[in-house]
């Protein structure tokens, strides 16, 4: 399974599964919420706590760039299932 990575400016390297790799008990999980919302329980479901603390020193507009990379690299958006994009 292909992973999305991204790299902070600090140079540590994240590392998410991509969208259409999300084990279904999750999707399950965040379906109700908003978009902004699934993303931030995504990156705390899959982030351990050192990466969690360089997450949280992004600015914003990494966090927009990060948001847009992880979409970019996936064949599916937040919210989407696969099945929608087949």
């Amino acid at each position: 399974m292909e992973k999305f990575t991204y790299a902070l400016t600090d140079g540590h390297v994240l590392e998410l599964p991509k969208f259409e790799d999300i084990e279904v008990g999750v999707i399950r999980k965040i379906r109700k919420l908003g978009q902004v919302d699934q993303i931030f329980t995504l990156i705390e479901h899959y982030l351990d706590e050192d990466e969690l603390e360089r997450f949280d020193l992004m600015q914003r507009a990494e966090l927009e760039k990060f948001a847009q990379a992880w979409q970019k690299g996936s064949s599916v958006a937040p919210g989407e299932s696969s099945a929608s994009s087949s």
